[in-house]
C-alpha cells in the first residue's frame, strides 16, 4: 500500500542554468539551484547550493575548488557550424 501527502511534490521549481555553464555526466541538484554563467560542475557531484558565476565546483556535495587548469579560461563556441 502507498500513501500519498496532498500537494506532495507540486510546488517544486526548477534548476535554473545560465549561459556558457559546462555540466559533466551523472551530476544531480536539488530544486530551485542557480547555476552561474561561466561555472563548471564537475561529474558524480551533488549540487545543494547555488553556483556563483565562473567559479568550478565538484564532488559530493559540490563545493568551491581552485581552478588549477585554467579551464574557467577557455573559450566556448556556442555557435553551430554548418559544413
Amino acid at each position: 500500500m502507498t500513501y500519498h501527502r496532498k500537494g506532495h511534490g507540486t510546488n517544486l521549481v526548477g534548476v535554473v542554468i545560465e549561459d556558457e555553464v559546462r555540466i559533466a555526466g551523472h551530476v544531480m541538484t536539488l530544486p530551485g539551484i542557480r547555476i552561474g554563467k561561466g561555472a563548471i560542475v564537475g561529474s558524480y557531484s551533488l549540487v545543494t547550493r547555488d553556483v556563483e558565476p565562473y567559479t568550478l565546483v565538484y564532488g559530493i556535495p559540490a563545493v568551491r575548488h581552485v581552478d588549477k587548469n585554467d579551464l574557467l579560461k577557455e573559450q566556448i563556441d556556442l555557435r553551430f557550424k554548418k559544413e
